[in-house]
């Protein structure tokens, strides 16, 4: 018998979502200063050092071993999408806008869900996903091609999660959550590399501020990862998965706080729908499966 302690695992769900929000913000600002690949290439080597270094502790070498090296290349070319698009979104965008067309997301997993799982779609659920649609073309402006780069990398960010939660599932149950993160977000170094068109010294010459933010930014994704999957050890999926959507809260206080810009009309309209079509596909697939502890 599974024992929940669902009080708990709440307060860890709503911390992990506010600190997935402070580190979007240290995005925006370290973006807009470097770039997106350079913010990319620091952030994720200082991520992927410190993931190392928690496998070394633990596991030792052999903690590096894995019998799925394939699924961690394909997973490795969905975080690069992810990242990078996900880093544009908030360069460009204001928080609220940018989450509320990121949580569009489980409208994607709900079709790969089917589309690769075979996982029933009813009725219900499909008028769900349809509406979650035409709340993505509400909120995106379709009509009247007023459809910025922005809002673009938001709906790829979106796709990406949910891609890269769907083949999650193929290695969450028989590897570790590090050596998860550690093969997924290597490969964000590489390629962000080829792109910066910064001198190396740069870097070396970079102010003790910058790398407080570059070393905080990483910190926050592992620390976020951490009460991500201990809130799924504490209470039941279907009660504390739609939480996500606490983002929304954090964003309009980022916004109001940092930024003062806030989303259109026609985005905010665009946006319920997205919820309200997100939620019910989240709680009535987490209603049916079992706990699922993907990291974000």
């Amino acid at each position: 018998m599974v024992v929940h302690n669902t009080n708990l695992g709440i307060v860890l769900m709503l911390l992990t979502f506010l600190v997935y929000s402070t580190g979007d913000l240290f995005t925006k600002i370290l973006a807009n200063t470097y770039g997106v690949p350079y913010f990319l290439l620091i952030r994720n080597t200082l991520g992927v050092i410190l993931m190392g270094s928690i496998i070394l502790a633990f596991h030792g070498l052999k903690g590096f071993k894995t019998n799925r090296p394939w699924v961690h290349f394909i997973r490795g070319i969905i975080v690069v999408f992810l990242s990078y698009s996900a880093a544009y979104a908030f360069k460009l965008l204001p928080f609220s806008t940018a989450y509320l067309i990121i949580f569009s997301a489980p409208i994607w997993t709900a079709i790969l869900g089917w589309l690769i799982f075979k996982e029933p779609i009813g009725w219900k659920k499909a008028v769900a996903i349809f509406s979650g649609f035409i709340g993505v073309a509400i909120a995106l402006d379709i009509e009247s091609f007023n459809i910025s780069f922005g809002l673009l990398a938001a709906l790829l960010s979106a796709f990406s999660f949910s891609v890269y939660s769907v083949s999650s599932r193929y290695l969450d149950k028989s590897e570790p959550a590090a050596l998860l993160n550690f093969y997924a977000f290597s490969p964000i170094i590489l390629v962000s590399g080829f792109h910066v068109d910064w001198p190396v010294s740069d870097i070396i010459t970079m102010t003790p501020m910058y790398w407080s933010c570059f070393i905080l930014v990483a910190g926050l994704s592992v620390l976020g990862g951490i009460l991500h999957c201990r809130s799924f050890q504490n209470a039941p999926a279907s009660t504390i998965a739609p939480l996500h959507y606490s983002q929304l809260i954090y964003g309009v206080g980022l916004d109001l706080a940092f930024t003062g810009v806030f989303p259109g009309t026609m985005t905010w309209i665009g946006g319920a729908v997205i919820v309200v079509s997100g939620l019910y596909i989240v709680v009535t697939r987490e209603k049916d499966m079992p706990m699922d502890k993907s990291v974000r």
